[in-house]
């Protein structure tokens, strides 16, 4: 696998919105997608939210501000990490909300997350305490031996957190929800388990 990363690609919904698929490196030899959906005159938007961050790498934020390049040159769209009205964040893994920090320190956008990420996201220490106290329960009910690598693996899992610090979430979010009046939200639980 290359550094490079892929161009992005547009897609246009029936009403006209355009989303944009904007490749990120969110881990070392793992690229993840984010989403930017775009509403209105390409040349002064009238919405403009990202969907997920990518990782909390700095490849991750280069490739995120890539990829807006590449919209803003291959499109003609007016946008950029400062003109973000909306940061939706689809479910708490590191590579969907690890990029969330590092966003902050660019955009001032409103965060709205499925309700199942909030406590991710705004109570990061008290989730790492959580995590914490399963591993010994996990790790006896494995039959893992206490300081095995496994049991280390689990604990280092648990010991990471997708936000390093507590962040707010302006609208936590439901199934059925509609967002903005534009983004219909949908629960389709998968491999993040809500």
């Amino acid at each position: 696998m290359t550094d490079a990363v892929p161009l992005t690609a547009l897609h246009v919904t029936s009403g006209g919105t355009r989303v944009y698929t904007l490749p990120v490196r969110a881990f070392p030899n793992f690229r993840a997608n984010v989403y930017l959906v775009v509403r209105g005159d390409p040349h002064a938007p009238a919405y403009a939210a990202l969907v997920d961050t990518g990782g909390a790498g700095p490849d991750s934020l280069g490739d995120l501000r890539a990829g807006l390049a590449s919209v803003r040159d291959g499109y003609g769209e007016a946008v950029g990490l400062d003109t973000l009205g909306r940061i939706v964040i689809t479910h708490p893994h590191p590579d969907h909300l690890g990029g969330l920090s590092a966003l902050r320190e660019h955009t001032e956008a409103p965060v709205a997350a499925f309700h199942s990420a909030v406590p991710f996201i705004e109570q990061p220490g008290a989730i790492r305490a959580a995590w914490l106290m399963q591993p010994d329960a996990q790790a006896v009910w494995l039959g893992l031996p206490p300081g095995s690598e496994l049991d280390g693996r689990i604990r280092r899992r648990g010991s990471n957190l997708s936000v390093p610090r507590a962040l707010p979430v302006a609208t936590p979010l439901r199934d059925g929800d509609v967002l903005d009046d534009l983004l219909h939200v949908i629960h389709t639980p998968g491999h993040e388990g809500n």
